[in-house]
């Protein structure tokens, strides 16, 4: 049946094909593409991203490259980008985060496929992730010193990913939320904004 497969934009718009998937209803579709879709293309490259996107959506491996497809066709820069990353680390021999931190891939120009596929993923992949580890701990610094130098009891007890978890007295609460979401937010200067959400709880699953 055809369904309509929507890819989420960055701003929270959507951008909308046709395109015959499977008799999965459209809704199971288009969450299952929205969750697993952009993670495992910018985590691998073509042809290795068609198996996992085949055994995620139980769908055939023409469905899994046609769906490739339309997503580079709805953003071409993502494929650039990837593309770009990998030979800039063939060049230098290194790839860097944001911040100028270097992962060196010293198999990223070896004759082993696999060898060499694996150097070109992270040629991808370390940029992204190392960056955003970069902004999490300027965040987590900053959030340190303003917390002492401001006399607060609110401990940063765990950090995830791009998470933070802290334990706050109650009348702290509002002073808190407001310095943390500061800092989060301007850890770094984007062309884009960072926003920064939060959430209370008396434990880490209700806090989201």
């Amino acid at each position: 049946m055809p369904v309509k497969i929507v890819f989420s934009d960055i701003d929270g718009t959507f951008l909308t094909n046709d395109h015959h998937v499977t008799d999965k209803t459209e809704y199971a579709v288009n969450q299952l593409l929205n969750q697993n879709i952009p993670f495992v293309l910018v985590s691998a490259r073509m042809p290795e991203a068609i198996y996992p996107i085949t055994e995620r959506l139980g769908i055939s491996r023409t469905e899994s490259k046609q769906l490739i497809d339309q997503y580079f066709e709805t953003y071409p820069r993502v494929h650039a980008y990837m593309q770009e990353s990998i030979a800039r680390a063939r060049e230098l021999g290194y790839t860097q985060t944001i911040c100028g931190r270097r992962c060196y891939l010293r198999d990223i120009n070896s004759a082993n496929a696999t060898v060499r596929g694996f150097a070109e993923r992270n040629a991808i992949n370390a940029p992204i992730q190392g960056s955003a580890a970069d902004i999490i701990k300027i965040a987590m610094v900053r959030i340190h010193r303003r917390l002492a130098a401001e006399g607060l009891r609110t401990k940063m007890i765990l950090q995830v990913h791009d998470e933070l978890n802290f334990s706050v007295p109650p009348d702290e609460r509002d002073r808190v939320q407001q310095l943390v979401v500061e800092e989060m937010q301007a850890a770094i200067a984007l062309r884009v904004p960072l926003i920064a959400d939060c959430g209370w709880g008396t434990n880490w699953l209700e806090a989201h």
